[in-house]
């Protein structure tokens, strides 16, 4: 099986170098190079926060409100509530909530209260 998968693979590459088919600007092309690269420290993605604080550390997830990057320190999930509408327009929170990851900044923001904005009016 492996044999197989050689031969594929220098097949294929033998039609990209040639120009014929796939060309070396195909997603193809570009694909298998990129699987064949050692993984060096560049291609992972960092903590935002972190980077911040002068820190460099690898990120778990992406913040769901903001997309920030964030390492496991940073980040904080939080329970999501799931609803659907039944007839007659009432809308129902089911049992099992999903959840969020989210940032410390983003977090503070979804949780703050709203008296703040009638305090002023």
């Amino acid at each position: 099986m492996e044999d197989v998968a050689f031969r594929a693979g220098c097949y294929l590459l033998r039609k990209a170098m040639s120009g014929v088919g796939l060309g070396i600007g195909s997603w193809s092309f570009r694909l298998s190079v990129a699987r064949s690269r050692p993984v060096s420290w560049r291609e992972f993605m960092h903590c935002y926060e972190c980077l911040q604080a002068g820190v460099t550390r690898d990120s778990i997830g992406l913040c769901h409100h903001c997309s920030a990057a964030l390492c496991i320190e940073h980040a904080f999930v939080v329970a999501d509530p799931v609803t659907t509408i039944y007839p007659l327009m009432r809308a129902v929170v089911l049992p099992k909530p999903a959840r969020l990851l989210l940032c410390g900044t983003c977090k503070a923001a979804l949780e703050q209260t709203r008296s703040d904005e009638f305090a002023y009016a």
